[in-house]
């Protein structure tokens, strides 16, 4: 049981969310329901592989070089950053590292061509890195909990804004989520209150902050 947990909890890893959300945008066979914008699902293929290289760049291989870096110098114990107060500079950097992308994505983008969907998963992001770090002063927030929770809202705000709705997809995330809440609760790694608060805060406030600056 606690094998199939750690696999679990390694293939959940927060590094990968926002990777995976854009992999939805790009290829969910949807319009949407403003025709005057972009259907991403038709972007052309060489547009879509750099946009993922771009955001695996900046989202696992750079975070990921840089929390190896810390655990050789004994500023986190371990990638998993199991203990709360190890916490603080990784959501920093990751925090850094999403600010510096949307920065990089409207420099290179004068002309906003690019669909605000794109920007809505670094800007939410963003918003919920500087949350756990808030939260991290006081209680150990589940960041795998919390990574499922901004997919859900996410998708959930991304599939109000097309059609058809994404209701296979948010099942599939909702089932995922179930997997890692337990995962994460058999490994004793949280309390219930750590799991439970990591997916409706994440959720909640990423529907919100993609709603208000998005629509």
């Amino acid at each position: 049981m606690k094998g199939s947990a750690k696999i679990i909890t390694w293939l959940s890893l927060p590094l990968y969310i926002p990777v995976v959300a854009l992999l939805i945008v790009l290829y969910a066979p949807v319009k949407p329901l403003d025709f005057s914008e972009l259907v991403l699902f038709q972007i052309p293929q060489k547009v879509k592989a750099i946009l993922l290289l771009i955001f695996t760049l900046f989202y696992i291989v750079a975070p990921g070089i840089s929390f190896l870096g810390l655990q050789r110098m004994k500023v986190i114990s371990t990638v998993e950053m199991e203990e709360r107060k190890e916490r603080n500079l990784p959501l920093v950097i990751m925090l850094l590292y999403g600010t510096m992308l949307f920065f990089l994505l409207r420099q290179s983008d004068p002309q906003n061509l690019l669909p605000e969907a794109i920007y809505a998963i670094i800007v939410s992001g963003v918003c919920l890195n500087f949350t756990a770090l808030i939260a991290n002063y006081w209680f150990k927030l589940s960041l795998h909990t919390a990574g499922t929770g901004f997919l859900f809202g996410f998708v959930f705000w991304f599939s109000q804004q097309h059609d058809p709705p994404l209701i296979y997809t948010l099942e599939t995330i909702l089932i995922c989520a179930f997997l890692v809440f337990s995962a994460r609760w058999i490994l004793g790694k949280h309390s219930l209150l750590e799991l439970v608060s990591g997916i409706l805060i994440a959720s909640t406030q990423t529907w919100l902050v993609c709603h208000i600056f998005y629509g």
